[in-house]
């Protein structure tokens, strides 16, 4: 059973079908400061043009009211390509710029006062290289820079003193999007093993029991009717504990997990939810290959030097309840009942509950 379902950059529904060369920054975590400056961007630029019609209104002049509506129809597809195809909008958003930027520093008005020629369009192709930098990694970066300069080298004069400067601006943009996009990179690195540590239980590397909620919480809605849950307990561990010390009954827990991770096929989740206590995902189907695996397991934890170690397993299925927090309940009464019937000494006394009237019917 898969783990939670991945987050994606705006739209997990609808992944990214961009190259390989733009997809390292496709799925990202939901909290790093990548994914709240891309969701930030848009609106923020939508303050721009509206800007640039206030300041030409100002100095007695509205010429560039057909570049400043281009960029918000544009801000606006945008925005929207990103909410359906993440990436995408920003592609397209990074492929016209350049040409609109052409269009509006040789207009008349804002643009060719304040942002005369190939010295306007270098200082504004800065900012684009950054807001690359934010959606795509070196790579895309360097290529946005690249693809700059070619439409530069089409839509002004090529006067040496120009591109001297050109060249400057060139450089400093791939400066500074290189350097925003590797500390960008670094935080998503941060921000996904603080996520993987917090998921993680330290002693078997398996799941910890905040990742087995999500996984349960994402498995009941892909597979409502199909979905088993198997609570599984390590029997003997106190003994062990008792004899030998903790740090064997570590060791017993971390044998256990891994033959259950060797034994398992890779369609079943497994998790560590606490204690002795382990949790399995599948399909109602996976229930036999289980069962073997925890067999497998045993077997091999004792053949480790651990002879009176044994597994008590509870087994509740999706269709016998309709919420995803009673499939565990369900599964504990019968784990007990289980361990009961084998070691009817050791269990201690349980309430009996309803999961006990009713036998798990696994089809």
């Amino acid at each position: 059973m898969p783990g939670p379902p991945r987050q994606g950059c705006v739209s997990a529904a609808h992944p990214s079908p961009l190259p390989a060369l733009f997809e390292a920054t496709m799925s990202l975590p939901t909290r790093s400061p990548r994914h709240q400056l891309q969701r930030a961007l848009c609106p923020l630029l939508t303050a721009l043009p509206l800007a640039t019609l206030l300041l030409g209104l100002v100095g007695g002049a509205a010429t560039n009211v057909a570049q400043a509506g281009a960029f918000l129809a544009l801000l606006g597809l945008t925005a929207l390509l990103n909410h359906r195809w993440c990436g995408w909008g920003s592609a397209l958003f990074l492929l016209v710029m350049p040409l609109w930027l052409v269009w509006f520093v040789q207009a008349p008005g804002f643009g060719a006062t304040f942002l005369p020629g190939v010295t306007g369009y270098g200082a504004v192709l800065i900012l684009l290289s950054a807001f690359c930098a934010v959606w795509f990694p070196v790579r895309g970066v360097a290529v946005f820079v690249l693809y700059g300069a070619a439409v530069a080298a089409l839509g002004f004069p090529r006067s040496p003193l120009d591109w001297l400067g050109m060249v400057w601006f060139l450089l400093v943009a791939l400066l500074v999007g290189f350097a925003l996009a590797w500390l960008l990179g670094c935080a998503d690195q941060m921000v996904r093993q603080l996520g993987s540590a917090a998921r993680r239980d330290p002693l078997t590397g398996l799941g910890n029991r905040r990742a087995f909620e999500e996984a349960l919480r994402a498995a009941w809605t892909r597979h409502p009717g199909t979905l088993a849950l198997a609570l599984i307990d390590v029997d003997g561990l106190k003994t062990v504990n008792d004899e030998r010390g903790h740090a064997a009954g570590d060791q017993v827990l971390q044998l256990f997990a891994q033959g259950l991770q060797t034994h398992l096929p890779a369609t079943h989740g497994l998790y560590r939810i606490g204690g002795d206590e382990y949790v399995a995902l599948c399909t109602r189907r996976g229930v036999d290959a289980l069962h073997r695996a925890i067999e497998a397991a045993t077997a091999q934890v004792r053949q480790q030097g651990f002879p009176l170690v044994g597994a008590s397993v509870g087994v509740a299925c999706s269709t016998e309840t309709a919420a995803p927090e009673t499939l565990l309940t369900l599964a504990d009464g019968r784990m007990y009942r289980d361990k009961h019937r084998k070691y009817p000494a050791r269990s201690r006394p349980r309430t009996r509950g309803p999961w006990e009237e009713q036998a798990a019917t696994l089809g």
